[in-house]
């Protein structure tokens, strides 16, 4: 049986062997939310000279060089900007986007030669690891065949204990992987993937290394959880540099219908999203998109996101649009759920005609202000208003927007079945900063003047 972990002082000794190697430059991950919804995932490799950003976003992924600037990373299309937690992202022939991080930074594991890529739990003090990245024939001694082996090793706060591996990743050709399986038994590895004709393998260790109840065996088994355990296992957190960099995809295939027979016209587009709805005071994030060419006879389709930012608790959502010429021609009101306990296994999304012209961003927009406590979500053809009336609101109505203003206004106009006087929002697209929110709380991405049926005026921000 093949016994993947040794004693910390072999590790050490054959880390020590790999000579330059084994040290390794500090890289960084870090989650963004944009002001358009998306989101946008990038892997600081400060490994390479220069430097490199390699940035995930809709399902694209691209590698991006450090200029002179060294906060200022660029490619063909793309220029990405960065300052403290705040970014934006150029596209060549089209607008900024600006983006907020979302969720703490990573340290990265990086080998630029395997291209792997591994996020450690932001949860890990650094002082309690160390990483050892092990090649060649020193890596042989660790695993048989090997390319290489990273080794993070726990560094114990009692000065009398002996550091102890964590976890070993492993890269193998594949027909030493093909070898092991067929002898089960002396499988070590969880395999994490294939790619660039290597093999990509795993092993946490399964040993209680430290004296039971002391502070570095219950420090040990929580870095470990954090390895094992969902959002943040093995497989979520490995990937390659510039393969999937937004994180490991699946796919939510579902239905289309529609509400009477549509009157659809060759370039009509349609716009399939899923959303994250979570947060009941921030608009919907867009996980994932799909555009096609609109047809009543497309049957369905197929939205691939990243697992890695589904949480079960979360709740999600799946909405559609058909647009011609700027115009909202067809849409769904409100939106169908997904992915949560009840949700359809193929979601099926209906489609009806609609006024005015696509929200001013996507769907799910939330705006919200004090005195009085009002909040009011936002979707294509159906809002909903919370406060400062005794009951929530039910809303139906269109947007239509004012483009050569400057900052762009978009107008809500909708009412309740219950009265006449319509709810008018004026949205202006700029920076919102709410007075009464959290300290250091990133601006909101639109200004709110709300006239509500009541004839009352509210005003607020929107994101």
């Amino acid at each position: 049986m093949v016994h993947l972990f040794r004693t910390a002082a072999a590790v050490w000794l054959a880390a020590a062997f790999a000579g330059p190697a084994a040290a390794q430059a500090p890289s960084w991950r870090m989650q963004y939310r944009c002001d358009d919804g998306s989101r946008l995932a990038v892997s600081f490799d400060h490994e390479a000279s220069p430097s490199m950003a390699w940035i995930g976003h809709g399902g694209l992924s691209a590698g991006l060089t450090a200029s002179t600037d060294p906060s200022v990373y660029t490619a063909a299309r793309w220029t990405l900007r960065t300052s403290g937690n705040q970014a934006a992202l150029e596209n060549t022939g089209a607008g900024p986007r600006h983006c907020t991080g979302d969720g703490p930074l990573q340290r990265l594991v990086v080998d630029r030669e395997t291209r792997l890529r591994l996020a450690l739990p932001a949860s890990w003090l650094s002082q309690r690891y160390l990483v050892h990245l092990v090649r060649g024939a020193d890596a042989q001694v660790l695993f048989p065949a090997a390319e290489l082996v990273v080794v993070v090793e726990y560094q114990p706060q009692a000065p009398s204990l002996r550091s102890h591996p964590l976890l070993q990743l492993v890269v193998l050709p594949p027909q030493r992987w093909q070898a092991l399986q067929q002898r089960p038994k002396q499988m070590p590895l969880q395999r994490l993937g294939q790619e660039f004709g290597r093999v990509y393998g795993a092993a946490l260790d399964g040993q209680h290394p430290y004296p039971a109840g002391s502070a570095d065996a219950q420090t040990f088994e929580v870095m470990r959880a954090a390895l094992a355990e969902p959002p943040q296992d093995l497989q979520s957190s490995f990937g390659w540099l510039g393969v999937d960099e937004g994180g490991r995809r699946a796919t939510l295939a579902g239905r289309l219908a529609w509400r009477g027979r549509p009157a659809l016209k060759r370039g009509d587009e349609l716009v399939v999203q899923l959303l994250d709805t979570s947060r009941p005071d921030a608009g919907a994030a867009v996980l994932a998109e799909q555009r096609m060419p609109a047809s009543r006879d497309t049957p369905g389709y197929a939205l691939q996101y990243e697992a890695g930012q589904i949480d079960p608790r979360g709740r999600y959502a799946i909405v559609a649009r058909v647009v011609r010429d700027g115009r909202l021609r067809y849409a769904t009101e409100g939106a169908q759920p997904a992915l949560t306990r009840g949700a359809a296994a193929r979601p099926r999304v209906m489609l009806t005609a609609a006024r005015g012209t696509p929200a001013p961003a996507e769907g799910g927009l939330v705006c919200q202000g004090h005195e009085p406590d009002w909040s009011l979500r936002l979707w294509d053809s159906r809002s909903t208003l919370q406060g400062p009336t005794a009951r929530p609101l039910q809303l139906r109505g269109a947007w239509e927007r004012i483009d050569h203003l400057q900052p762009r206004v978009a107008v809500w106009r909708g009412a309740p079945a219950t009265a006449r006087t319509p709810l008018v929002a004026m949205l202006s697209q700029e920076h919102c900063v709410d007075a009464m929110g959290e300290e250091g709380e990133a601006p909101s991405s639109h200004r709110a003047v709300v006239s509500l049926p009541d004839g009352r005026i509210v005003s607020g921000c929107c994101r």
